[in-house]
């Protein structure tokens, strides 16, 4: 859509790479967790056993 003209992109100075680190940290953690965050407070508050290993060292 970029391409063709119908949107344009104006990031903000500074959000592209904050934005990099962010994805790093929430990419590491659905690898480990294989949760997305909505998901990982169901789970939690449902008690299933793979978060509780995980949340309660």
């Amino acid at each position: 859509m970029r391409s063709r003209g119908i949107i344009e992109l104006h990031p903000k100075p500074g959000s592209i790479g904050s934005t990099v680190i962010e994805d790093i940290i929430f990419g590491m953690g659905f690898a480990h967790l294989g949760y997305c965050p909505g998901t990982i407070a169901g789970a939690v508050v449902h008690d299933s056993p793979d978060c509780t290993v995980v949340n309660y060292p």
